[in-house]
């Protein structure tokens, strides 16, 4: 039978009734031993106790530890159904069942004897500590138990704890936040939608009011009991070491200090404080951006078009002037990259594609300062992962990450057949009407010449794109043969479609009908009878008609499994 939420209750009386059996059970140890001898039978060690309820209907899937009847154990010293997960302190260790399920194991504490301390019934996912005061959580409730007295500071009835500090505890109760201390006295009241700890500020807290439709923040003093920041601004967010604050005021922007005072004279329609700034920030002012220090001075005049949010490694920002010229700024002002390009395209390999005139060429960024490495003199660069494609009067070519040249401007078309892949690149080429394949240094990898190129899909997949193990080529009587990686042909062209390949077996095609073909015996293992086959888990599926029969191939060996007529 299943513990539901509504028996908390009962599952906190009995871990109180355990951990109070603990806490005096040296003291009455003599007293228990007369009375147990006066008894005619034995006392077991553990007793077994089931809460029984009616099982609610279509309420998922429930864990053995939480179905199961709660056990009372005294020690686990030499009970091999249990073990010591981990250390809480030189008196305490975790402890749960030692083959339980991972994802539903629960936890519970023991001293250093094996004395049980607190029942394993609680999730280890939560645990958090300050000294001797340990955060419990049982089906999402949630408590403080002190570990030096074994009674619980806050009882196990707030929906959140999380530590504050030494002895203050962020909490929520009946859906609102506020905060208590190690003895569930209220320090500040539960009306608040959030409350965030400032981690260099110790008693200061930044709360959430309950505003519509945009919740209101302010920072909140617990040693002054008052609002040092109001709850006047809708996001806040830290900077410079706590001390200060992004403070956003309906739809403009400054920073304040912890006092309210803002630093600036003028609110912003936007203002950017970068990572080790210096004492510069990116303002926004009528869709006109610009740079000011502490000082609100301008650095770089409120005049730009655009300037990034984000820096390259020696500290430029892409940034557009107020003629619309693209270029590369540093923050004090600095030109970095002259601002005489219609535009600046970031892409892959610490590159930018640069247009001017209506030709592009490259810039490299990351390495330095940046610096054009290609002149714009190509009419079109497209990135790959690792090589560009460069198109100049309709024929293309490549250049590698650093613009060099890889192949002359001489191929009809370039296609990087595996672009999101790691390994190296595989460039089908159109030269002559006819298609070879390229390696990523732009030489040639097979001497044959195809009528097309394309790639066998391979049913697993890859993180870094499609998973490609081969090709397949046709030849000019319009068959295919299947081509590896590095060009070479594995079959003769022999067939009219390879549409997958799945651990060495390719789905094939003849005269409309597919079959399956076995790579490394080079052989038909199922011939040319199916309408179509299509490949499930580790099985195929063959469809004749209405007729369906199921495949299974294990190293070339067929074996149909079930069929119907």
């Amino acid at each position: 039978m299943v513990i539901t939420k509504h028996k908390i209750v009962l599952l906190v009386v009995v871990m109180l009734f355990s951990s109070g059996v603990m806490a005096q059970k040296k003291n009455n140890k003599k007293k228990d031993k007369a009375k147990q001898e006066e008894k005619s039978e034995p006392v077991e060690d553990v007793i077994m106790m089931e809460v029984v309820e009616e099982v609610a209907p279509d309420r998922g899937d429930y864990s053995s530890s939480s179905t199961a009847p709660i056990e009372f154990l005294d020690n686990i010293r030499f009970n091999n159904k249990y073990e010591i997960s981990s250390s809480i302190n030189d008196d305490y260790d975790w402890f749960s069942e030692r083959y339980a399920n991972n994802n539903s194991k629960k936890y519970g504490i023991v001293n250093k004897k094996g004395d049980v301390i607190l029942l394993p019934l609680f999730s280890r996912d939560y645990y958090t500590s300050s000294g001797n005061y340990i955060i419990m959580n049982l089906e999402n409730t949630y408590g403080l138990f002190n570990l030096t007295t074994l009674q619980w500071g806050i009882p196990m009835e707030y929906e959140y704890i999380r530590s504050l500090n030494n002895n203050l505890y962020i909490a929520k109760k009946n859906g609102k936040y506020g905060v208590v201390d190690n003895n569930n006295n209220t320090i500040l009241n539960f009306e608040w939608q959030d409350i965030e700890r400032l981690s260099d500020l110790d008693n200061y807290v930044m709360i959430s009011d309950f505003s519509y439709p945009q919740r209101l923040m302010g920072i909140y003093s617990l040693i002054d009991k008052k609002f040092t920041v109001p709850c006047a601004y809708s996001s806040l967010s830290t900077v410079d070491g706590q001390n200060y604050f992004r403070a956003q005021l309906g739809s403009t922007y400054n920073i304040v200090d912890i006092n309210n005072a803002p630093r600036f004279k003028k609110w912003y329609d936007d203002l950017t404080i970068p990572s080790r700034s210096g004492g510069y920030y990116i303002v926004k002012v009528d869709n006109k951006f610009g740079v000011i220090d502490d000082s609100e001075k301008q650095i770089v005049p409120i005049n730009m078009l655009e300037i990034g949010r984000y820096p390259y490694s020696d500290g430029s920002y892409l940034a557009r002037n107020k003629e619309g010229k693209y270029g590369f700024i540093l923050l004090d002002g600095r030109i970095t990259l002259p601002f005489q390009y219609d535009n600046l395209i970031k892409e892959r390999n610490n590159n930018v594609i640069s247009i001017q005139n209506g030709k592009c060429g490259l810039v490299q960024v990351n390495v330095g300062t940046p610096q054009e490495i290609v002149t714009c003199n190509y009419d079109d660069i497209k990135s790959t992962s690792k090589i560009f494609i460069v198109e100049k009067n309709k024929q293309f070519g490549l250049l590698n990450e650093y613009g060099r040249t890889l192949t002359e401007i001489e191929y009809q078309s370039l296609e990087v057949l595996n672009s999101g892949s790691r390994d190296t690149q595989i460039i089908k080429a159109k030269k002559d009407n006819s298609y070879l394949l390229l390696n990523e240094l732009g030489k040639p990898i097979s001497t044959t010449k195809y009528t097309d190129i394309s790639v066998v899909v391979n049913k697993n997949t890859s993180y870094y794109g499609i998973q490609i193990s081969y090709l397949k080529a046709l030849d000019k009587n319009k068959k295919y043969s299947l081509v590896d990686k590095v060009g070479q042909a594995i079959t003769k062209p022999i067939f009219d479609d390879i549409t997958l390949e799945t651990q060495n077996i390719l789905t094939v095609k003849s005269k409309d009908k597919y079959g399956l073909y076995y790579i490394l015996d080079q052989k038909l293992v199922v011939d040319y009878e199916y309408d179509q086959i299509v490949f499930t888990k580790n099985n195929y599926i063959g469809f004749k008609g209405n007729k369906i029969e199921l495949l299974q191939v294990r190293s070339g060996v067929v074996t149909k499994l079930t069929g119907n007529k």
